[in-house]
């Protein structure tokens, strides 16, 4: 089961937390930032954002970084 879904783009904000989930291997999908879920699910279209998979929802790199190692 996923731990739930990443979204950005090549903006430096999303550089680490993209990073992070390569290099440690997380079950976390990746979508680009302006995809019609992100959309749907952040109207503002903030990025980096995260959307865990009980509907849990972060927009800022640090919360991201630290829910995605736990």
């Amino acid at each position: 089961m996923s731990q739930g879904t990443f979204f950005g783009g090549e903006q430096t904000r999303c550089l680490a937390p993209r990073g992070l989930i390569k290099v440690l291997d997380l079950d976390v999908k990746i979508e680009e930032y302006h995809s019609k879920d992100h959309l749907a699910n952040f109207p503002l279209g903030k990025v980096p954002c995260f959307i865990g998979d009980h509907g849990y929802k972060l927009t800022e790199v640090t919360a991201i970084m630290i829910y995605c190692m736990y």
